[in-house]
């Protein structure tokens, strides 16, 4: 029941060293005490900001521990060590508003040695005395036999794409305030705070002393923990005018070797000066805009500075990741992108298509509690890597709600994230309770095997939807926006987000490669289509492909005449189709669909953009042939959502109810992996039971579940049913 640290210190000459240790137990000042052990039992003395309270116990207290304890919810934290000669407990104390409630304490160390400790604990002050209690009294008898580290083996470091990334960072330092105590074990007290919060690989920001990095590493290493770092470009300002001083902070923490490298944050370039004007000119022969302004498009000058914008960040990238390639070519490199620049809000964009062909994988900041909009996220992210490569995400960061930073969790999972990087660990302040739920699932993907499936693999694939790159530039040059958001994006989101329908977004680079792996392509409206995209649709149609197309795409002729319509539209008007060929479809709402067979395939047109859901779904079943792979029961899909996720042997289900009243759902499982002799068990539930084609999940309100689908074989792995629920085991 309660956190523990202790330590032993000696020293050929005695001499004391003084510490200062804060405490913040529970959330309002005005509930702390301070507790200690008199003559005549536990005392406890209240605590005030202003004035300032200051207690000296060395001359009060008769035992060797003392508590800082929380009033209200029994979250206290205390520290104890062995009697000084005369002084039971030197230390003082100080409330101080910002830093919580402190404590001066001094060490003698001797030849002798001393000893001591911190503990923190739920109990109220009488836990923190109960663990004195035990520490002065330790146990005789030891049972089992001792094992040393050293011989242990080489752990094992985990590897992006086949060990799942639970990732937390980035750690602040606190240096002590004695100049001649060393920094010898702070890569150790890193990694070790890492894996109590059921994490395996150390993420460092960008404000670490590099000298230190050796320390952490070798930690690492010992522990079977992998390390990222992050290149220290923070205020370097524009990257043309100091393109090699970025390049200069790469090749200094290339070197290190590490495990995963971090470029940039977030980073748009948005500078004018000189150096970026006469750029610009070289390589446009236009003159670069003072200031970028979207309404100005479709200004030729505007819509190249914000290509040019583009081009930069993704060259840098591509600079940056040659450098550290060359060190150590199995690096896993990457840059972090937020919604903004993957679309959301223009000019902030980041080339996602072209970051998939120089980095490891494009991560993003997805923090928002709307499932659709990070699986959009995540679906782009992969979509730009060909759908194939491992993604590594950000979650979570909410300072005040656990609730958020769960539900966020579960939707990066269910959307397919194959590594996870929980970001609020930063914080030194941050709540227990608040990264508690998130530590908690951390658990059960290190524990359960739910890690081991999701590190490798993909989401089943059923429907595509196309990324046409010449439709999405060609809305960002007309000035074709919602607010700052290009309406091809939006689009592109809407048909991508239908509901327990498995759809992946295929960039145009990657689609002739994939296109054979699904079952529907959906092709979103937009005016512009290159004749390569064109050319690859129609081979696949006419060799058995199904495909459906809306809106302004069909004003690209070949597509027109694919579907068998003739197209009307004039700017402004909305767009009117005639059959040349075609079937007109009936029973399909207000919307004019008509339906075309070319070759072995069909060929679908929907006159508007935008299809509606109610509309699309049915059809991209209705050409699909078959049931999606996974669905629930439809009087609970209105509120549940699921998600299928697959390494071709083992299959993970998520189901999440963002509803707040619990609900009993039926998950009925398709053509999912393993097809015969199937095994589920529920990795958070603790169960497990042989299944045909469904399975009944209990779901809380606001929550989500995994289950596991495997062959009876494999599910012998797996720990027994009852005994699934997290356990932590460490050997020290």
């Amino acid at each position: 029941g309660s956190r523990a640290l202790f330590f032993e210190g000696r020293a050929q000459v005695p001499h004391s060293i003084s510490t200062e240790i804060g405490w913040c137990p529970g959330d309002a000042f005005g509930n702390d005490e301070l507790w200690y052990e008199a003559k005549k039992g536990m005392k406890r003395l209240g605590l005030i900001i202003k004035p300032a309270s200051q207690y000296d116990l060395s001359e009060i207290a008769t035992e060797g521990w003392y508590a800082v304890a929380d009033a209200a919810t029994g979250e206290a934290g205390g520290g104890f060590s062995e009697p000084h000669d005369e002084i039971t407990l030197p230390l003082t104390f100080r409330s101080h508003a910002f830093h919580g409630q402190l404590i001066k304490q001094t060490f003698a160390f001797t030849p002798e040695g001393t000893r001591g400790g911190w503990v923190a604990t739920m109990e109220g002050a009488a836990g923190v005395r109960a663990a004195y209690v035990r520490w002065r009294n330790p146990p005789t008898v030891m049972e089992g036999p001792e094992q040393a580290r050293k011989d242990m083996g080489e752990l094992p470091v985990p590897v992006f794409g086949k060990d799942f990334l639970r990732i937390h960072g980035g750690f602040r330092r606190f240096f002590p305030s004695n100049e001649n105590v060393g920094l010898d074990d702070w890569g150790e007290s890193a990694v070790a705070a890492v894996r109590e919060a059921a994490g395996n690989v150390v993420a460092m920001g960008d404000h670490l002393v590099p000298d230190h990095f050796p320390a952490l590493l070798t930690a690492a290493r010992a522990r079977g923990m992998a390390v990222c770092l992050k290149v220290n470009t923070r205020r370097l300002g524009c990257s043309v005018t100091n393109r090699e001083a970025y390049l200069q902070a790469t090749r200094k923490m290339a070197p290190y070797k590490a495990d995963l490298y971090y470029f940039l944050d977030e980073f748009v370039h948005n500078y004018y000066n000189q150096v970026c004007a006469a750029d610009f000119k070289q390589k446009t022969g236009l003159v670069m805009p003072e200031r970028l302004d979207l309404a100005d498009l479709p200004d030729a000058a505007t819509y190249q500075t914000i290509l040019w914008r583009m081009n930069v960040v993704t060259d840098l990238n591509r600079l940056m990741a040659d450098i550290v390639k060359k060190e150590r070519p199995d690096a896993v490199t990457f840059s972090v992108s937020n919604t903004g620049g993957m679309g959301w809000e223009f000019p902030s964009y980041n080339d996602l298509e072209k970051f998939g062909q120089i980095l490891s994988t494009t991560s993003s900041d997805l923090y928002p509690n709307r499932y659709e909009l990070t699986r959009f996220g995540i679906q782009l992210i992969r979509g730009a890597q060909g759908n194939d490569r491992p993604v590594l995400t950000v979650h979570g960061n909410n300072l005040t709600s656990a609730t958020d930073n769960y539900n966020n969790l579960g939707q990066h999972l269910m959307s397919g994230a194959n590594a996870l990087w929980f970001f609020a660990i930063v914080y030194h302040r941050f709540g227990r309770d608040v990264m508690e739920p998130v530590i908690r699932e951390y658990e059960v993907l290190r524990n359960t095997g739910l890690g081991d499936v999701l590190a490798g693999a993909r989401p089943v694939r059923y429907a595509a939807v196309l990324f046409e790159r010449a439709s999405f530039f060609d809305c960002v040059r007309r000035g074709d926006f919602i607010g700052l958001r290009p309406v091809y994006h939006a689009r592109a989101q809407m048909q991508s987000s239908l509901r327990n329908v498995p759809t992946n977004v295929v960039f145009t680079s990657h689609l002739e490669k994939e296109l054979p792996g699904y079952r529907v392509l959906i092709v979103p409206g937009g005016r512009a289509m290159s004749d390569e995209t064109v050319k690859t649709i129609r081979t696949w149609v006419r060799g058995g492909g199904r495909v459906i197309i809306e809106g302004d795409a069909l004003l690209t002729p070949a597509l027109a005449d694919l579907c068998g319509v003739s197209v009307t539209s004039k700017p402004g008007d909305a767009l009117t189709i005639v059959p040349t060929g075609a079937q007109v479809l009936t029973g399909v709402g207000k919307a004019v669909v008509t339906k075309q067979t070319v070759g072995k395939g069909t060929v679908v047109a929907v006159a508007g953009n935008n299809v509606p859901h109610d509309l699309l779904r049915p059809l991209v079943i209705d050409l699909a042939g078959v049931d999606p792979p996974v669905s629930v029961d439809a009087e609970a899909s209105a509120d549940v959502h699921v998600s299928a996720l697959t390494d071709g042997v083992r299959t993970a289900v998520g189901v999440y109810n963002e509803a707040a009243e619990p609900k009993t759902v039926t998950v009925t499982l398709g053509s999912l992996a393993p097809l015969t002799n199937r095994v589920v068990t529920n990795v958070h539930r603790g169960t497990r039971a042989e299944v045909a084609d469904s399975v009944t999940v209990d779901l809380p309100g606001n929550a989500w579940q995994f289950l596991i689908l495997e062959s009876a074989d494999s599910a012998r792995r797996l720990p027994a049913p009852g005994n699934t629920s997290p356990a932590r085991v460490y050997a020290h």
